[in-house]
Protein backbone atom coordinates (compact mmCIF):
# COMPACT_ATOMS: atom_id res chain seq x y z
CA UNK A 1 0.00 0.00 0.00
CA UNK A 2 2.90 2.48 0.75
CA UNK A 3 4.50 1.54 -2.79
CA UNK A 4 1.54 2.37 -4.18
CA UNK A 5 0.64 5.48 -2.73
CA UNK A 6 4.15 6.65 -3.01
CA UNK A 7 3.88 6.11 -6.94
CA UNK A 8 0.87 8.02 -6.86
CA UNK A 9 1.95 10.84 -5.40
CA UNK A 10 4.97 10.66 -7.66
CA UNK A 11 3.06 10.47 -11.07
CA UNK A 12 1.12 14.07 -9.42
CA UNK A 13 4.35 15.45 -8.85
CA UNK A 14 5.80 14.89 -12.04
CA UNK A 15 2.24 15.95 -13.90
CA UNK A 16 2.99 19.41 -11.95
CA UNK A 17 6.65 19.70 -12.74
CA UNK A 18 5.89 18.50 -16.67
CA UNK A 19 3.36 21.76 -16.60
CA UNK A 20 5.39 24.27 -15.21
CA UNK A 21 8.97 23.11 -17.18
CA UNK A 22 6.59 23.29 -20.29
CA UNK A 23 5.55 26.74 -19.20
CA UNK A 24 9.57 27.99 -17.92
CA UNK A 25 10.94 26.01 -21.29
CA UNK A 26 9.82 29.23 -23.32
CA UNK A 27 10.20 32.18 -20.57
CA UNK A 28 14.16 31.78 -21.28
CA UNK A 29 16.57 33.93 -21.23
CA UNK A 30 16.87 36.93 -24.04
CA UNK A 31 20.40 36.47 -26.37
CA UNK A 32 21.52 38.75 -29.39
CA UNK A 33 22.46 37.59 -32.74
CA UNK A 34 25.23 37.15 -34.16
CA UNK A 35 25.86 39.61 -36.53
CA UNK A 36 27.95 42.41 -38.11
CA UNK A 37 25.02 44.98 -38.30
CA UNK A 38 21.64 45.66 -36.98
CA UNK A 39 17.55 45.64 -38.50
CA UNK A 40 16.51 48.23 -39.89
CA UNK A 41 14.03 49.52 -37.22
CA UNK A 42 12.45 47.69 -33.89
CA UNK A 43 8.80 47.58 -35.16
CA UNK A 44 8.24 44.54 -37.17
CA UNK A 45 5.36 44.09 -39.25
CA UNK A 46 5.59 40.66 -40.97
CA UNK A 47 7.76 38.00 -41.40
CA UNK A 48 8.63 35.63 -44.35
CA UNK A 49 11.33 32.90 -45.03
CA UNK A 50 11.62 31.92 -48.78
CA UNK A 51 12.21 29.02 -50.48
CA UNK A 52 16.28 29.81 -49.94
CA UNK A 53 15.97 29.92 -46.41
CA UNK A 54 16.34 33.50 -46.25
CA UNK A 55 14.61 35.36 -43.32
CA UNK A 56 12.77 38.55 -44.81
CA UNK A 57 11.46 41.57 -42.23
CA UNK A 58 9.12 44.39 -43.04
CA UNK A 59 9.05 46.91 -40.82
CA UNK A 60 8.11 50.72 -40.48
CA UNK A 61 11.47 51.38 -41.94
CA UNK A 62 12.17 49.47 -44.50
CA UNK A 63 12.88 45.44 -45.81
CA UNK A 64 15.28 43.70 -44.13
CA UNK A 65 16.50 40.07 -45.47
CA UNK A 66 18.48 38.05 -43.13
CA UNK A 67 20.92 35.12 -44.18
CA UNK A 68 22.05 33.96 -40.60
CA UNK A 69 24.68 36.03 -40.20
CA UNK A 70 23.59 39.22 -41.61
CA UNK A 71 20.70 41.47 -42.74
CA UNK A 72 20.92 43.42 -45.79
CA UNK A 73 18.77 46.40 -46.19
CA UNK A 74 16.26 47.81 -48.65
CA UNK A 75 14.92 51.71 -48.83
CA UNK A 76 13.29 53.89 -50.72
CA UNK A 77 15.65 56.00 -52.22
CA UNK A 78 14.62 59.43 -53.71
CA UNK A 79 14.70 59.52 -57.13
CA UNK A 80 14.95 55.97 -57.70
CA UNK A 81 12.52 54.44 -59.27
CA UNK A 82 13.80 50.87 -58.76
CA UNK A 83 14.07 51.13 -55.40
CA UNK A 84 11.55 50.56 -52.24
CA UNK A 85 9.03 52.65 -53.40
CA UNK A 86 8.13 53.20 -49.41
CA UNK A 87 9.33 52.28 -46.07
CA UNK A 88 6.54 51.20 -44.24
CA UNK A 89 5.90 47.42 -45.67
CA UNK A 90 3.36 45.88 -44.13
CA UNK A 91 3.42 42.04 -45.78
CA UNK A 92 5.80 40.13 -47.86
CA UNK A 93 5.79 36.82 -49.59
CA UNK A 94 6.86 34.81 -52.59
CA UNK A 95 5.69 34.12 -56.32
CA UNK A 96 6.15 31.00 -58.12
CA UNK A 97 9.43 32.37 -59.64
CA UNK A 98 11.30 33.14 -56.66
CA UNK A 99 10.64 36.84 -56.72
CA UNK A 100 9.37 38.70 -53.63
CA UNK A 101 6.79 40.62 -53.29
CA UNK A 102 6.62 43.57 -50.72
CA UNK A 103 3.27 45.48 -49.40
CA UNK A 104 3.93 49.10 -49.02
CA UNK A 105 1.68 50.90 -46.62
CA UNK A 106 1.81 54.55 -49.25
CA UNK A 107 3.91 53.07 -52.19
CA UNK A 108 1.94 50.85 -53.69
CA UNK A 109 2.78 47.22 -54.26
CA UNK A 110 6.47 46.24 -55.66
CA UNK A 111 8.55 43.38 -56.65
CA UNK A 112 11.65 42.39 -56.01
CA UNK A 113 13.82 40.96 -58.62
CA UNK A 114 16.69 38.69 -57.31
CA UNK A 115 18.63 38.38 -60.53
CA UNK A 116 18.72 42.55 -60.91
CA UNK A 117 18.68 42.97 -57.04
CA UNK A 118 16.14 46.07 -58.03
CA UNK A 119 12.39 46.53 -57.47
CA UNK A 120 9.80 46.72 -60.02
CA UNK A 121 6.27 48.91 -58.62
CA UNK A 122 3.24 49.05 -59.35
CA UNK A 123 0.74 51.86 -58.25
CA UNK A 124 -2.76 52.97 -58.71
CA UNK A 125 -3.61 55.15 -61.69
CA UNK A 126 -7.08 56.36 -61.62
CA UNK A 127 -6.98 56.58 -65.68
CA UNK A 128 -6.20 52.52 -65.61
CA UNK A 129 -8.80 50.31 -64.42
CA UNK A 130 -6.81 47.49 -64.73
CA UNK A 131 -4.48 49.14 -62.51
CA UNK A 132 -3.91 47.79 -58.85
CA UNK A 133 -6.56 49.20 -56.83
CA UNK A 134 -5.24 51.39 -54.07
CA UNK A 135 -1.56 52.33 -52.78
CA UNK A 136 -2.22 51.43 -49.42
CA UNK A 137 -1.66 47.61 -49.74
CA UNK A 138 -2.24 45.41 -46.52
CA UNK A 139 -1.75 42.20 -47.46
CA UNK A 140 0.09 39.96 -50.20
CA UNK A 141 -0.76 36.47 -51.23
CA UNK A 142 0.25 33.18 -52.99
CA UNK A 143 -2.01 30.64 -53.51
CA UNK A 144 -1.26 26.94 -54.86
CA UNK A 145 -2.25 27.28 -58.57
CA UNK A 146 0.11 30.16 -58.26
CA UNK A 147 -2.15 33.47 -58.23
CA UNK A 148 -1.20 36.46 -56.45
CA UNK A 149 -3.62 38.31 -54.34
CA UNK A 150 -2.83 41.52 -52.96
CA UNK A 151 -5.30 43.09 -50.22
CA UNK A 152 -5.49 47.16 -49.77
CA UNK A 153 -7.42 49.75 -48.59
CA UNK A 154 -9.89 49.76 -51.13
CA UNK A 155 -10.09 46.43 -52.45
CA UNK A 156 -9.11 43.07 -53.24
CA UNK A 157 -6.92 42.23 -56.50
CA UNK A 158 -5.86 39.57 -58.76
CA UNK A 159 -2.58 39.51 -60.60
CA UNK A 160 -2.32 38.67 -63.80
CA UNK A 161 0.99 37.94 -64.83
CA UNK A 162 1.00 37.36 -68.39
CA UNK A 163 -0.92 40.96 -69.49
CA UNK A 164 0.72 42.28 -65.85
CA UNK A 165 -2.67 43.75 -64.68
CA UNK A 166 -4.64 43.64 -62.25
CA UNK A 167 -8.78 41.99 -61.17
CA UNK A 168 -10.07 44.05 -58.75
CA UNK A 169 -13.23 42.87 -56.07
CA UNK A 170 -14.57 45.73 -53.95
CA UNK A 171 -18.03 46.42 -51.84
CA UNK A 172 -20.91 47.40 -53.68
CA UNK A 173 -24.92 47.11 -53.48
CA UNK A 174 -24.51 43.76 -54.82
CA UNK A 175 -25.28 40.82 -52.15
CA UNK A 176 -22.51 38.35 -53.05
CA UNK A 177 -19.63 41.71 -53.38
CA UNK A 178 -17.11 42.04 -50.32
CA UNK A 179 -19.03 42.78 -47.45
CA UNK A 180 -16.03 45.47 -47.21
CA UNK A 181 -13.43 47.13 -49.39
CA UNK A 182 -10.68 47.20 -46.80
CA UNK A 183 -8.66 44.10 -46.70
CA UNK A 184 -6.86 42.71 -43.74
CA UNK A 185 -5.47 39.08 -44.49
CA UNK A 186 -6.08 36.48 -47.06
CA UNK A 187 -5.87 32.88 -46.98
CA UNK A 188 -6.14 29.73 -48.73
CA UNK A 189 -6.88 26.30 -46.46
CA UNK A 190 -6.32 22.65 -47.72
CA UNK A 191 -9.49 22.21 -49.49
CA UNK A 192 -8.75 25.37 -51.93
CA UNK A 193 -11.21 27.95 -50.59
CA UNK A 194 -10.14 31.21 -50.75
CA UNK A 195 -10.89 33.21 -46.89
CA UNK A 196 -10.91 37.07 -47.13
CA UNK A 197 -10.40 38.98 -43.86
CA UNK A 198 -12.00 42.49 -43.78
CA UNK A 199 -12.39 45.31 -41.33
CA UNK A 200 -16.65 44.21 -41.65
CA UNK A 201 -16.17 40.30 -41.64
CA UNK A 202 -14.84 37.14 -43.16
CA UNK A 203 -15.34 36.41 -46.51
CA UNK A 204 -15.20 33.28 -48.76
CA UNK A 205 -14.56 33.07 -52.24
CA UNK A 206 -16.57 31.65 -54.82
CA UNK A 207 -14.58 31.06 -57.80
CA UNK A 208 -17.05 29.69 -60.22
CA UNK A 209 -19.50 32.92 -59.81
CA UNK A 210 -16.36 35.13 -57.99
CA UNK A 211 -19.06 36.14 -55.66
CA UNK A 212 -18.56 35.62 -51.82
CA UNK A 213 -20.09 34.36 -49.00
CA UNK A 214 -20.20 36.72 -45.86
CA UNK A 215 -19.35 35.53 -42.06
CA UNK A 216 -20.08 38.68 -39.51
CA UNK A 217 -20.88 39.07 -36.03
CA UNK A 218 -24.39 39.18 -35.00
CA UNK A 219 -25.11 39.99 -31.21
CA UNK A 220 -28.54 38.04 -31.85
CA UNK A 221 -26.49 35.17 -32.35
CA UNK A 222 -24.06 33.54 -29.98
CA UNK A 223 -22.93 30.98 -32.41
CA UNK A 224 -21.92 33.87 -35.08
CA UNK A 225 -18.08 35.27 -35.23
CA UNK A 226 -17.12 37.00 -32.35
CA UNK A 227 -16.00 40.40 -33.83
CA UNK A 228 -15.88 41.68 -37.30
CA UNK A 229 -12.15 42.70 -37.44
CA UNK A 230 -10.42 39.90 -38.75
CA UNK A 231 -6.76 40.43 -39.39
CA UNK A 232 -5.17 37.06 -39.35
CA UNK A 233 -6.16 33.27 -40.50
CA UNK A 234 -4.62 29.76 -39.79
CA UNK A 235 -5.40 26.11 -40.24
CA UNK A 236 -3.87 23.27 -37.68
CA UNK A 237 -2.83 19.83 -38.74
CA UNK A 238 -6.28 18.74 -37.74
CA UNK A 239 -7.63 21.26 -40.65
CA UNK A 240 -9.33 23.18 -38.26
CA UNK A 241 -9.92 26.71 -39.23
CA UNK A 242 -9.00 29.40 -36.89
CA UNK A 243 -9.65 32.95 -37.12
CA UNK A 244 -7.88 36.08 -35.51
CA UNK A 245 -10.13 38.99 -34.46
CA UNK A 246 -10.31 42.47 -32.23
CA UNK A 247 -12.52 40.04 -29.64
CA UNK A 248 -11.05 36.65 -29.63
CA UNK A 249 -10.13 33.30 -31.01
CA UNK A 250 -12.43 31.97 -33.62
CA UNK A 251 -12.66 28.30 -34.34
CA UNK A 252 -15.10 27.83 -37.39
CA UNK A 253 -17.30 24.39 -36.92
CA UNK A 254 -18.34 22.80 -39.81
CA UNK A 255 -21.81 23.68 -39.76
CA UNK A 256 -20.69 27.34 -40.44
CA UNK A 257 -20.84 28.47 -36.94
CA UNK A 258 -17.90 29.83 -34.76
CA UNK A 259 -16.87 28.76 -31.55
CA UNK A 260 -15.07 31.48 -29.94
CA UNK A 261 -12.05 31.67 -27.04
CA UNK A 262 -11.45 34.00 -24.90
CA UNK A 263 -7.70 35.68 -25.03
CA UNK A 264 -5.28 36.22 -21.86
CA UNK A 265 -7.05 39.75 -20.83
CA UNK A 266 -5.39 42.68 -21.07
CA UNK A 267 -4.74 43.92 -17.48
CA UNK A 268 -3.49 47.48 -18.36
CA UNK A 269 -6.80 48.55 -20.14
CA UNK A 270 -9.89 49.65 -18.96
CA UNK A 271 -12.05 47.17 -20.54
CA UNK A 272 -9.49 44.32 -20.81
CA UNK A 273 -9.74 44.12 -24.83
CA UNK A 274 -6.71 42.16 -26.12
CA UNK A 275 -6.73 41.96 -29.99
CA UNK A 276 -5.17 39.49 -31.43
CA UNK A 277 -3.06 40.31 -34.26
CA UNK A 278 -1.25 37.19 -35.40
CA UNK A 279 -1.77 33.56 -35.46
CA UNK A 280 0.66 30.61 -36.42
CA UNK A 281 -0.31 26.61 -35.82
CA UNK A 282 3.28 24.88 -34.76
CA UNK A 283 1.84 21.67 -36.25
CA UNK A 284 2.17 19.45 -32.93
CA UNK A 285 -1.15 20.58 -31.45
CA UNK A 286 -0.46 23.95 -30.22
CA UNK A 287 -1.29 27.53 -32.08
CA UNK A 288 1.07 30.73 -31.67
CA UNK A 289 -1.37 33.80 -30.62
CA UNK A 290 0.10 36.72 -30.80
CA UNK A 291 -2.00 39.52 -29.46
CA UNK A 292 -2.06 43.40 -28.51
CA UNK A 293 0.48 43.05 -25.17
CA UNK A 294 2.10 39.71 -25.12
CA UNK A 295 2.22 35.62 -26.79
CA UNK A 296 0.02 33.55 -25.70
CA UNK A 297 -0.11 29.57 -26.70
CA UNK A 298 -3.24 27.54 -27.22
CA UNK A 299 -3.95 23.92 -27.18
CA UNK A 300 -6.19 22.76 -30.62
CA UNK A 301 -6.96 19.52 -28.88
CA UNK A 302 -7.78 20.39 -25.14
CA UNK A 303 -9.17 23.65 -26.37
CA UNK A 304 -8.02 26.04 -23.93
CA UNK A 305 -5.28 28.57 -23.52
CA UNK A 306 -1.61 27.42 -21.60
CA UNK A 307 0.05 29.68 -19.11
CA UNK A 308 3.01 30.62 -20.63
CA UNK A 309 3.09 34.31 -19.09
CA UNK A 310 2.77 33.99 -15.61
CA UNK A 311 5.47 31.88 -13.94
CA UNK A 312 8.37 33.59 -12.15
CA UNK A 313 11.86 34.66 -13.26
CA UNK A 314 14.39 36.47 -11.86
CA UNK A 315 13.49 38.35 -15.58
CA UNK A 316 10.65 38.43 -17.23
CA UNK A 317 11.80 37.60 -21.08
CA UNK A 318 8.57 37.23 -22.74
CA UNK A 319 7.88 39.53 -25.02
CA UNK A 320 6.24 42.51 -23.12
CA UNK A 321 5.20 43.80 -26.63
CA UNK A 322 2.28 43.95 -29.24
CA UNK A 323 3.08 40.61 -31.50
CA UNK A 324 2.49 41.75 -34.90
CA UNK A 325 4.03 38.57 -37.08
CA UNK A 326 4.69 35.05 -36.36
CA UNK A 327 6.79 32.71 -38.05
CA UNK A 328 7.10 28.67 -38.27
CA UNK A 329 10.35 28.59 -40.00
CA UNK A 330 11.80 25.10 -41.61
CA UNK A 331 13.62 23.97 -38.49
CA UNK A 332 10.31 24.23 -36.67
CA UNK A 333 11.57 26.99 -35.12
CA UNK A 334 9.37 30.19 -33.96
CA UNK A 335 9.59 33.85 -35.35
CA UNK A 336 8.56 36.90 -33.52
CA UNK A 337 7.63 40.33 -34.50
CA UNK A 338 7.12 42.26 -31.95
CA UNK A 339 5.98 46.21 -31.81
CA UNK A 340 8.96 47.61 -30.70
CA UNK A 341 11.22 45.05 -29.27
CA UNK A 342 12.85 43.93 -32.48
CA UNK A 343 12.42 40.08 -33.58
CA UNK A 344 12.60 37.58 -31.03
CA UNK A 345 12.59 33.75 -31.77
CA UNK A 346 11.96 30.58 -29.99
CA UNK A 347 14.07 26.90 -31.08
CA UNK A 348 12.09 23.81 -28.44
CA UNK A 349 15.42 22.28 -29.50
CA UNK A 350 17.68 25.12 -27.80
CA UNK A 351 14.87 26.13 -25.42
CA UNK A 352 16.12 30.04 -25.40
CA UNK A 353 14.58 33.21 -27.59
CA UNK A 354 17.97 34.74 -28.84
CA UNK A 355 17.47 37.92 -29.55
CA UNK A 356 17.46 40.19 -33.04
CA UNK A 357 17.01 43.79 -32.38
CA UNK A 358 18.39 47.41 -33.54
CA UNK A 359 19.97 47.93 -29.95
CA UNK A 360 21.66 45.23 -28.62
CA UNK A 361 23.00 46.50 -25.42
CA UNK A 362 20.07 46.19 -23.40
CA UNK A 363 16.76 44.50 -22.88
CA UNK A 364 14.18 47.50 -23.33
CA UNK A 365 11.71 47.99 -20.13
CA UNK A 366 8.29 48.86 -21.39
CA UNK A 367 9.10 52.28 -19.08
CA UNK A 368 11.60 53.22 -21.50
CA UNK A 369 9.78 53.27 -24.46
CA UNK A 370 9.19 57.00 -25.00
CA UNK A 371 6.04 57.58 -27.37
CA UNK A 372 5.71 61.43 -26.62
CA UNK A 373 7.19 64.25 -24.19
CA UNK A 374 5.58 67.37 -22.98
CA UNK A 375 7.11 69.98 -20.19
CA UNK A 376 5.05 72.01 -17.99
CA UNK A 377 5.45 75.41 -16.76
CA UNK A 378 8.23 74.37 -14.75
CA UNK A 379 10.32 72.49 -17.02
CA UNK A 380 9.21 69.03 -15.97
CA UNK A 381 8.01 66.85 -18.44
CA UNK A 382 5.55 64.30 -19.07
CA UNK A 383 6.25 61.12 -20.90
CA UNK A 384 3.89 58.78 -22.75
CA UNK A 385 5.09 55.41 -22.39
CA UNK A 386 4.31 51.78 -22.65
CA UNK A 387 3.85 51.54 -19.30
CA UNK A 388 1.59 54.49 -18.69
CA UNK A 389 2.37 58.04 -17.98
CA UNK A 390 5.38 59.12 -15.91
CA UNK A 391 6.33 62.59 -14.58
CA UNK A 392 9.81 63.46 -14.42
CA UNK A 393 10.76 65.92 -11.87
CA UNK A 394 14.00 67.56 -12.66
CA UNK A 395 14.73 69.13 -9.19
CA UNK A 396 13.83 66.40 -7.40
CA UNK A 397 15.69 64.02 -10.08
CA UNK A 398 12.44 61.51 -9.54
CA UNK A 399 9.50 59.76 -11.54
CA UNK A 400 5.94 59.22 -11.07
CA UNK A 401 4.06 56.71 -12.90
CA UNK A 402 0.57 56.75 -13.64
CA UNK A 403 -0.48 53.03 -14.71
CA UNK A 404 -3.93 51.92 -15.50
CA UNK A 405 -5.29 50.08 -12.19
CA UNK A 406 -8.92 48.21 -12.53
CA UNK A 407 -9.50 49.22 -9.21
CA UNK A 408 -9.54 52.69 -9.75
CA UNK A 409 -11.79 54.43 -12.02
CA UNK A 410 -10.18 57.85 -12.34
CA UNK A 411 -6.72 55.67 -13.42
CA UNK A 412 -5.12 55.96 -16.75
CA UNK A 413 -7.55 53.76 -19.34
CA UNK A 414 -4.75 51.95 -20.63
CA UNK A 415 -0.73 51.68 -20.25
CA UNK A 416 -0.23 52.01 -23.78
CA UNK A 417 -0.15 55.50 -24.82
CA UNK A 418 0.47 56.92 -28.43
CA UNK A 419 1.19 60.56 -27.67
CA UNK A 420 1.29 63.01 -24.68
CA UNK A 421 0.34 67.09 -24.61
CA UNK A 422 -0.37 69.47 -21.88
CA UNK A 423 -2.36 72.92 -22.54
CA UNK A 424 -1.03 75.94 -22.14
CA UNK A 425 -2.59 77.13 -19.13
CA UNK A 426 -0.49 74.11 -17.40
CA UNK A 427 -4.00 72.63 -15.84
CA UNK A 428 -4.51 69.27 -18.49
CA UNK A 429 -2.28 66.92 -19.87
CA UNK A 430 -3.81 65.14 -22.53
CA UNK A 431 -2.67 61.55 -23.43
CA UNK A 432 -3.59 59.52 -26.83
CA UNK A 433 -3.55 56.33 -27.23
CA UNK A 434 -3.50 53.10 -29.90
CA UNK A 435 -6.98 51.83 -29.34
CA UNK A 436 -8.56 53.62 -26.07
CA UNK A 437 -9.22 56.84 -27.37
CA UNK A 438 -7.97 60.02 -25.24
CA UNK A 439 -7.72 60.80 -21.32
CA UNK A 440 -7.78 63.90 -20.17
CA UNK A 441 -5.80 64.26 -16.87
CA UNK A 442 -6.45 67.13 -14.37
CA UNK A 443 -3.25 68.08 -12.98
CA UNK A 444 -5.02 69.99 -9.50
CA UNK A 445 -7.58 66.96 -9.16
CA UNK A 446 -5.03 63.95 -10.01
CA UNK A 447 -7.82 62.40 -11.88
CA UNK A 448 -8.28 61.10 -15.57
CA UNK A 449 -11.32 60.98 -17.75
CA UNK A 450 -11.73 58.97 -20.80
CA UNK A 451 -13.17 60.08 -24.27
CA UNK A 452 -13.61 57.94 -26.99
CA UNK A 453 -15.40 56.00 -30.31
CA UNK A 454 -19.30 56.75 -30.34
CA UNK A 455 -21.62 58.83 -32.37
CA UNK A 456 -22.31 61.37 -29.76
CA UNK A 457 -20.78 64.63 -30.25
CA UNK A 458 -19.27 64.09 -27.21
CA UNK A 459 -17.33 61.28 -28.90
CA UNK A 460 -14.20 60.69 -31.39
CA UNK A 461 -15.03 59.09 -34.43
CA UNK A 462 -11.59 56.70 -34.03
CA UNK A 463 -10.41 55.25 -31.42
CA UNK A 464 -6.67 55.66 -32.34
CA UNK A 465 -5.31 59.25 -31.09
CA UNK A 466 -1.71 59.84 -33.03
CA UNK A 467 -1.23 63.39 -32.34
CA UNK A 468 -2.45 66.50 -30.25
CA UNK A 469 -2.37 70.51 -30.53
CA UNK A 470 -3.94 72.96 -28.83
CA UNK A 471 -5.11 76.24 -31.30
CA UNK A 472 -5.56 79.78 -30.25
CA UNK A 473 -8.96 79.38 -28.81
CA UNK A 474 -7.79 76.65 -26.10
CA UNK A 475 -9.34 74.01 -28.15
CA UNK A 476 -7.58 70.83 -28.33
CA UNK A 477 -6.91 68.96 -31.97
CA UNK A 478 -6.71 65.43 -31.98
CA UNK A 479 -5.03 63.57 -35.27
CA UNK A 480 -6.60 59.73 -35.47
CA UNK A 481 -5.37 56.92 -37.47
CA UNK A 482 -8.66 56.81 -39.83
CA UNK A 483 -10.87 59.74 -38.66
CA UNK A 484 -8.95 62.65 -39.66
CA UNK A 485 -9.12 65.27 -36.77
CA UNK A 486 -10.81 65.71 -33.81
CA UNK A 487 -11.34 68.89 -32.36
CA UNK A 488 -12.22 69.34 -28.53
CA UNK A 489 -13.86 72.41 -27.45
CA UNK A 490 -13.40 72.29 -23.29
CA UNK A 491 -16.73 74.37 -22.51
CA UNK A 492 -18.78 72.47 -24.51
CA UNK A 493 -17.09 69.06 -24.33
CA UNK A 494 -17.61 68.17 -27.86
CA UNK A 495 -16.07 66.99 -30.42
CA UNK A 496 -15.90 68.88 -34.44
CA UNK A 497 -14.71 66.69 -37.26
CA UNK A 498 -12.66 67.19 -39.91
CA UNK A 499 -12.57 64.22 -42.56
CA UNK A 500 -11.41 64.43 -46.23
CA UNK A 501 -13.65 65.19 -48.91
CA UNK A 502 -12.76 64.17 -52.48
CA UNK A 503 -16.05 66.36 -53.88
CA UNK A 504 -13.96 69.61 -51.61
CA UNK A 505 -10.37 70.28 -52.39
CA UNK A 506 -10.48 72.51 -49.19
CA UNK A 507 -11.03 69.66 -46.90
CA UNK A 508 -8.20 68.13 -44.94
CA UNK A 509 -6.02 65.79 -47.43
CA UNK A 510 -5.28 62.98 -45.15
CA UNK A 511 -7.73 60.76 -42.34
CA UNK A 512 -4.73 59.55 -41.34
CA UNK A 513 -3.06 62.12 -38.80
CA UNK A 514 0.20 61.64 -37.05
CA UNK A 515 1.57 65.11 -36.81
CA UNK A 516 -0.12 68.40 -35.44
CA UNK A 517 1.30 72.29 -34.68
CA UNK A 518 -0.50 75.34 -34.01
CA UNK A 519 1.90 77.75 -35.64
CA UNK A 520 2.54 81.70 -34.45
CA UNK A 521 -0.17 82.91 -36.44
CA UNK A 522 -2.77 80.41 -35.12
CA UNK A 523 -2.72 77.73 -38.17
CA UNK A 524 -3.27 74.61 -37.54
CA UNK A 525 -0.32 71.79 -39.22
CA UNK A 526 -1.67 68.21 -39.85
CA UNK A 527 0.77 65.69 -40.75
CA UNK A 528 -0.47 62.61 -42.94
CA UNK A 529 0.14 59.64 -43.62
CA UNK A 530 -0.14 59.67 -47.51
CA UNK A 531 -0.87 62.86 -48.74
CA UNK A 532 1.43 65.59 -46.93
CA UNK A 533 1.01 68.23 -45.23
CA UNK A 534 -3.18 70.09 -44.79
CA UNK A 535 -2.78 73.67 -43.30
CA UNK A 536 -6.27 75.01 -41.75
CA UNK A 537 -7.69 78.56 -41.69
CA UNK A 538 -9.78 79.39 -38.98
CA UNK A 539 -10.93 82.51 -40.32
CA UNK A 540 -12.21 80.59 -44.19
CA UNK A 541 -12.22 77.21 -42.58
CA UNK A 542 -10.27 76.20 -45.12
CA UNK A 543 -7.74 73.84 -45.89
CA UNK A 544 -4.45 74.10 -48.30
CA UNK A 545 -2.34 71.25 -49.11
CA UNK A 546 1.65 71.46 -49.52
CA UNK A 547 2.76 67.47 -50.92
CA UNK A 548 5.91 65.94 -52.58
CA UNK A 549 3.86 67.36 -56.10
CA UNK A 550 2.69 71.00 -55.68
CA UNK A 551 6.10 71.86 -53.46
CA UNK A 552 10.04 70.76 -52.64
CA UNK A 553 8.50 68.31 -50.04
CA UNK A 554 10.56 65.54 -49.99
CA UNK A 555 8.15 62.59 -48.93
CA UNK A 556 3.98 62.59 -48.30
CA UNK A 557 4.55 60.80 -45.14
CA UNK A 558 4.54 63.72 -41.95
CA UNK A 559 5.92 63.06 -38.82
CA UNK A 560 6.38 66.19 -37.15
CA UNK A 561 6.36 69.53 -37.41
CA UNK A 562 9.15 72.55 -36.09
CA UNK A 563 8.88 76.06 -36.47
CA UNK A 564 11.53 78.67 -37.09
CA UNK A 565 11.96 81.62 -39.76
CA UNK A 566 10.23 78.36 -41.74
CA UNK A 567 7.77 76.11 -41.33
CA UNK A 568 10.23 72.77 -41.12
CA UNK A 569 8.36 69.11 -41.36
CA UNK A 570 9.96 65.52 -40.61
Amino acid sequence: MHIKRLLFLLLIFLATQKAYVSAQGIVQKLTNIYSANAISQNSIQCIYQDKYGFMWFGTQDGLNKYDGYNYTTYKHIRNNSKSLPANNVLAVCEDADGNIWAATRIGGLSKYNRAYDWFINYKHDEKNNTSISNNNITYVYTDRKKNLWVGTDNGLNLYDKKTNSFKQYYHNNLPNSLSSSAIYTIYEDSTGRLWIGTDKGLNLLNTRTNGFTHFAHSKADKKSISDNIITSIAEDERHNLWLATYNGLNLLNADSTFTVYATERDKYTLNGDNPIYSLTPNFAGKLWVGTNTTLQLFDVNKKVFIDINSQPTEQDNMPNDGIYALWIDKQKALWIGTSSEGILKYDSNLNLFPSYKASANTNPSIANIIRGIAADKNSNLYLATDAGMAYYDRARAKYTLYSHNAINKNAITTNYTSCIFINKANTTVWVGFYSNGVDRYDIKTGQFKNYTIGQGTGNLNNASVYALAEDNNSQIWMGTNAGGVNVFDPKTETFKKFLHDDKNPNSIADNAIEALYCDKNGNIWAGGYSNGVSVYDARSNKFTHINSKNSGLSSDVISCFYEDNKATCG
